[in-house]
């Protein structure tokens, strides 16, 4: 499940263990680390939700180019316009948290409300007609954006956490340095209600 360089950190979300990936600069595009959700590869799904916690070592709103595409979770290949990624920090740097439908920012979560160096919950939502797919992504359970993809995203070949890849999956980097928790993947799309109470 876990690949490339990654440890686990005593400073859990609840006190327990937390599993951290590092992928800083020079490990972006070699041995950074990245969890692969290989049991949901190939695998006929109508919908899925993720739900996890993550905390970030930096602590401003603003990242570094170092830090530029980080990928929460990704399921597809990238670029081609069927595909979903909940990334922060597009190439602008600009600190925000953006949905990148192929290489293309279809909706944005204000840097001004996350504070990356605190433990918060990340919930992407999947649901898919045989033809397009709707999502929806929340924050700390609020809703922050949602839409649609002229595409089936299941079966995917690639579905990872704290990796984006690009160009059909012939490039790809692995850039952040997060601590990882309470992940938990739903085989439906779970109602706001019950991320709420997730939350």
């Amino acid at each position: 499940f876990a690949s490339g360089t990654y440890g686990f950190v005593e400073e859990g979300r609840t006190g327990g263990q937390a599993l951290r990936t590092l992928g800083d600069r020079a490990l972006a595009y070699s041995t950074g680390g990245f969890m692969r959700a290989g049991f949901l590869e190939n695998t006929e799904l109508s919908a899925v939700t993720f739900n996890f916690w993550t905390r970030n070592e930096q602590s401003g709103s603003v990242y570094g180019n170092e830090n530029a595409i980080e990928a929460y979770v990704q399921v597809g290949y990238g670029g081609s316009g069927s595909d979903f990624a909940l990334a922060v920090a597009p190439i602008e740097a600009s600190g925000d948290a953006s949905v990148l439908i192929g290489t293309d920012a279809a909706a944005a979560l204000p840097g001004s409300t996350v504070t990356w160096s605190d433990w918060k919950m990340w919930t992407v939502s999947l649901s898919s007609d045989g033809s397009s797919t709707a999502w929806s992504t929340y924050l700390n359970g609020d809703s922050v954006g949602s839409g649609s993809i002229d595409a089936d995203l299941f079966p995917s070949v690639n579905v990872v956490f704290g990796a984006h890849t690009w160009d059909g999956g012939s490039s790809g980097s692995a850039r952040m340095d997060v601590d990882w928790d309470d992940m938990r993947i739903f085989n439906r799309a779970l109602a706001s209600s019950e991320i709420d109470w997730l939350y």
